[in-house]
């Protein structure tokens, strides 16, 4: 009897699997029929199915000027709250994928130093949080200043940089230390961050591999600066170079900055990041990869309003390779760096300088929509 209730059984489950009306059961489980239908394939990728497409997303990447935080701007925060030196313009870099600030000041309130007066800048570990809150992901402190309160105005600014979270690259306890990459991560990429002074005011301000300081190059010795570049080009999938170099207050690039971003950009680097002049530069592109020679201030002390006027970089990238590049004027006043209206005389002084300096790269600054650069379909 057993054995024919158990071949009953087995032609039931047969017949059931064949059968496409069987219900579902009243226990709210699956029927026969679900049970016997083949798995379901997994779902292919298409370019209809953006979504299933392991193809990662574009992201961008915001470049700025110098940026000091000492007590002229930690005053105006006191006066008009915090982040008020941001306040405009942060909005724009929190939306940035990234955002990247040359800070250009010791962070101590210890040592002494041998500048004249006026010349020497510091700041409080406090202002570190106003960054961070503005939205900035990391910083170059590979400039003329870091180092402006000798050994313990440099030590104690690598230590408030890592207690605040803030990545930084350009200085350290030696050359390999202060030569040593940042890798940024966003949306699945891997974007390496390398910086390096060509002024400095001091031969002993350059790391040695004993000595602590910054990462530096001459017009004349780059093999180091260019040895990095490969080394970390292999580690990443974008690569930006930040200088400290030129002529302060000149518009012009020289040819020999030109030769070094050339062969930077032959030896694996993406993007080249410079600054110090303390105004606006050209823009080239070259090999399909932007060359900003001076993004000129953010927030810093202006020698005059050519100074004053100035702009920050949003660059969009995917596994392409360059997709557009976008620049948003803004102008320095009362410790505060401010939006420029785009019937603004001032912004179309800025328009006027990238124009006019970014001409003789072959490089077309259009002024109603911001861009400098936008890749053909």
């Amino acid at each position: 009897m057993k054995k024919f209730l158990l071949l009953f059984l087995l032609l039931f489950l047969v017949l059931s699997c064949e059968n496409t009306n069987v219900p579902f059961l009243e226990t709210g489980m699956p029927s026969l029929e679900q049970e016997c239908l083949p798995k379901t394939a997994p779902p292919v990728i298409t370019p209809d199915n953006p979504k299933l497409s392991t193809e990662r997303e574009p992201f961008t990447l915001t470049l700025c000027g110098d940026v000091f935080t000492g007590a002229e701007f930690a005053a105006a925060e006191v006066s008009y709250g915090k982040g008020y030196g941001f306040l405009q313009v942060s909005p724009y870099l929190r939306a940035s994928d990234l955002s990247i600030v040359n800070l250009e000041t010791a962070i101590t309130e210890r040592g002494s130093t041998k500048k004249r007066a006026g010349y020497a800048f510091r700041a409080k570990a406090s202002t570190l949080s106003v960054l961070i809150d503005a939205g900035i992901d990391a910083v170059s402190i590979a400039n003329n200043h870091v180092y402006d309160f000798g050994d313990e105005g440099l030590m104690d600014p690598l230590d408030a940089l890592e207690q605040a979270g803030i990545p930084y690259t350009g200085a350290g306890i030696n050359l390999e230390d202060a030569a040593k990459a940042v890798f940024l991560k966003t949306k699945g990429y891997t974007i390496g961050f390398l910086a390096f002074d060509q002024y400095i005011p001091w031969e002993a301000w350059s790391a040695t591999e004993s000595t602590p300081g910054v990462a530096t190059f001459t017009r004349e010795k780059y093999a180091y600066l260019l040895r990095r570049v490969t080394e970390t080009a292999k580690e990443c999938d974008y690569l930006v170079v930040s200088l400290h170099w030129g002529t302060e207050y000149t518009y012009k690039a020289s040819a020999w900055e030109q030769e070094v971003a050339h062969a930077i950009i032959d030896a694996g680097g993406d993007v080249i990041y410079g600054h110090h002049p303390h105004v606006l530069q050209g823009i080239e592109l070259y090999k399909g990869c932007p060359i900003l020679y001076s993004c000129g201030n953010f927030l810093f002390y202006k020698k005059n309003d050519d100074a004053g006027q100035t702009a920050f970089f949003t660059l969009t990238f995917d596994e392409q390779g360059f997709v557009k590049g976008e620049f948003t004027p803004v102008y320095i006043t009362r410790m505060q760096s401010t939006l420029l209206p785009q019937n603004s005389d001032r912004y179309k002084a800025v328009v006027r300088i990238l124009d006019t300096y970014s001409k003789p790269f072959g490089t077309t600054i259009d002024p109603n929509n911001r861009l400098f650069f936008i890749r053909q379909a």
